[in-house]
C-alpha cells in the first residue's frame, strides 16, 4: 500500500510530499461565511498522517463527524492495523477457500481498480499484495529481496484470479496465498468520500489531505471565484520545494514517484511502485507524476498506472482521457504537462526545471 507523507508550512502554505496546496490564510471579503483563519484538524489514518482544513464558520462538529465517517471507511480496507480485521483482510484470509461478501462501497472501489487492470497497457494489479509485503518499503522490515523470493511471491499475483460477483458484491481470490493491496486507490477513495461528506454538510472552502492524495473543496479562501493554487513538489528535492503550480476547484490531486518511500542501494533507487509482472519496482525516466481529476479514487489509481507506462506512453494515455490531466517530472529535471492544463500550469522561477516537449521524447 502506497503512503506519502505531508508537512504543513503554518504561515502561508499547506505542503505535502508530491503535492502542495498553498494560499494566504486571510480570506478576502465575499458572500461566503468564512473565517479569516482556517480550522485545521489532524488524524492518523490507514498508516498515514491526514489533515482537514476548513474555512467555513462553525464546522468543527462537521469535521469531527467527517473523520468518524472516514475512519469507518478505513476500517473496511486497512490491512496495516492488526487490531482491525478489515473486509480486505477477510478476503485475503479466505483466498482459495470461499468468496467474501463486502459492502457496496468497498466493492465499487475494487471495481475501479479492476477497470485499470483490464486495460491492454500498463501494469495495475490489486493482487500485488505478496510483492508489496515482501519488499516492505516504508515499513520497519523493508529490504531488497532475492530473486528467488520474488519469483515465489509472483506465483500469487494475477488480477485475473480475482472473482467479483456483481449480484451479491462478493470477492473471491482463487488461489490460497493471494493478497489484495488496495494502496493504489484507498487513500484517494477515503479522501474523496470525506470531501463529499463535508460538502454535503455545508463546507464551501477547504482541503482534504490524505498524505499524498488531496481534494480541494470549492474555491479558495481568497475569493468566491478564485481557485486553489496547487503546487507540484520537486519529487527528488527538499520538502516544500515547488517546481510549479496548477489551479483547481473541486478536484483531486494525487501523485506517485520515487521520493520518500524507497530503498537506495548504491546508485539505484527502488521505489514502492511495483511491477506486478516482474516483482521489481518500475525503473524508467520518471521521478514523479501527478494526476488531476474529479474522481479521487480513480485519480489515485491512475498515478501508479501512468507511472508504470513511462513518460511518453503515459502522457499519450492521459491526453486521451476526458477531465483528467497530468504533470510528469523526469529525473533529468524536465516537466511535461498534458494539453488540458498547459495554459494554466506555471513553472516556478528558479526551480531548476524546464518545460519539455513530448514530441522530442522517444521512450
Amino acid at each position: 500500500m502506497k503512503k506519502k507523507l505531508f508537512y504543513l508550512i503554518p504561515i502561508i502554505a499547506l505542503c505535502i510530499i508530491g503535492l502542495s496546496a498553498f494560499e494566504m490564510v486571510h480570506a478576502h471579503s465575499d458572500d461566503r461565511n468564512l473565517m479569516k483563519e482556517a480550522y485545521i484538524s489532524n488524524k492518523f489514518m490507514i498508516n498515514t498522517p491526514c489533515k482537514i482544513i476548513v474555512y467555513d464558520k462553525d464546522k468543527e462538529t462537521v469535521v469531527k463527524n467527517a473523520w468518524k465517517y472516514g475512519q469507518s471507511l478505513a476500517d473496511k480496507v486497512d490491512t496495516y492495523d492488526k487490531n482491525n480485521h478489515s473486509q480486505i483482510q477477510e478476503i485475503n484470509d479466505n483466498a482459495g477457500v470461499k468468496p467474501v461478501v463486502v459492502d457496496e462501497d468497498v466493492y465499487d472501489v475494487m471495481k475501479k481498480g479492476m477497470t485499470l487492470s483490464k486495460l491492454p497497457v500498463g501494469g495495475y494489479d490489486q493482487s500485488v499484495g505478496t510483492i508489496t509485503d515482501l519488499w516492505g518499503i516504508g515499513t520497519d522490515h523493508q529490504k531488497v529481496p532475492t530473486q528467488t523470493e520474488i519469483t515465489n511471491a509472483l506465483k500469487y499475483v494475477n488480477w485475473q484470479k480475482i472473482q467479483m460477483n456483481d449480484a451479491n458484491h462478493s470477492v473471491y481470490l482463487e488461489e490460497k496465498g493471494m493478497k489484495l493491496d488496495l494502496g493504489g486507490t484507498s487513500e484517494g477513495w477515503i479522501g474523496g468520500k470525506i470531501a463529499e461528506y463535508l460538502k454535503e454538510h455545508g463546507v464551501t472552502s477547504g482541503i482534504v489531505n490524505m498524505g499524498g492524495s488531496i481534494y480541494v473543496i470549492g474555491h479558495s479562501n481568497q475569493g468566491k471565484d478564485t481557485p486553489w493554487t496547487v503546487g507540484i513538489q520537486d519529487p527528488t528535492g527538499a520538502r516544500e520545494t515547488i517546481i510549479g503550480s496548477v489551479p483547481g476547484v473541486d478536484e483531486a490531486f494525487t501523485t506517485a514517484g520515487i521520493y520518500e518511500r524507497n530503498i537506495t542501494v548504491g546508485d539505484t533507487v527502488y521505489s514502492h511502485i511495483m511491477d506486478p509482472k516482474t516483482g521489481w519496482p518500475y525503473q524508467n525516466s520518471l521521478a514523479g507524476v501527478s494526476i488531476i481529476g474529479k474522481d479521487e479514487a480513480m485519480t489515485d489509481a491512475l498515478d501508479d498506472w501512468v507511472f508504470s507506462l513511462g513518460l511518453k506512453h503515459g502522457y499519450e494515455e492521459i491526453a486521451k482521457m476526458k477531465d483528467v490531466n497530468a504533470v510528469f517530472v523526469t529525473k533529468d529535471n524536465k516537466v511535461y504537462v498534458t494539453p488540458g492544463i498547459a495554459n494554466d500550469f506555471r513553472l516556478a522561477a528558479n526551480s531548476g526545471f524546464v518545460l519539455g516537449d513530448i514530441g522530442d521524447v522517444k521512450e
